[in-house]
């Protein structure tokens, strides 16, 4: 693949467009497609050579380091969080089904009701309220739906008891008590530490 780019191809010469070739992303790769660029000090004096005795540049030289862009393209092995990890968050909204977990980098998890306690639950605002630091245990990652199941009571099992956790997770129906995140997160009740409801947006 071809990438488009700015490049200096000797210390005097100004920018020119370039083509820079890149292999195709791996499984361990995230490509990002850049939006802006910023060029500061350091890429003008390396392309401009003028650390030449300390750090000699090699032409053609494209600067800007730094970035904003978008991922376009993850590869398959690349997981931010995966089955058994133990993770801390906090409960973001309350739904009859379960609680949304709100983790680190805005990132949502679904704790279903049957997995907040051994014993039964009735309701889930008996246990949990919005605002509550938790910890659970990653017991599904579904990359297609964008989907991570969590479970409350799992936190302290050992592989076995996980393994057999996660198979109960995984009978589940998707359609009635399993949805969507993004769908189930616009239905959820939002319980305020005062008692009231509020429907979530």
């Amino acid at each position: 693949m071809s990438t488009k780019a700015y490049a200096a191809h000797s210390a005097k010469s100004p920018l020119a467009a370039h083509a820079i070739k890149r292999r195709e992303p791996l499984a361990t790769d995230v490509q990002i497609d850049i939006l802006y660029c910023g060029v500061c000090h350091s890429d003008l004096h390396q392309a401009r050579d003028e650390w030449h005795e300390a750090m000699p540049t090699v032409y053609p030289c494209v600067p800007g380091h730094e970035i904003v862009g978008k991922v376009s393209k993850v590869g398959k092995d690349v997981k931010k969080f995966k089955v058994g990890d133990l993770v801390k968050g906090t409960v973001a909204k309350i739904a009859s089904f379960g609680a949304f977990i709100q983790l680190q980098d805005d990132i949502d998890g679904l704790v279903h009701i049957s997995q907040l306690s051994e014993e039964h639950v009735a309701k889930v605002k008996d246990i949990l309220k919005v605002g509550d630091q938790v910890e659970a245990r990653v017991i599904k990652v579904d990359r297609v739906e964008r989907r991570i199941g969590l479970s409350i009571k799992a936190a302290e099992y050992s592989e076995e008891q996980l393994k057999k956790e996660t198979a109960a997770f995984e009978a589940l129906r998707p359609g009635s008590d399993l949805v969507g995140l993004e769908h189930a997160f616009n239905l959820a009740e939002e319980w305020s530490p005062s008692g009231d409801t509020k429907k979530g947006k």
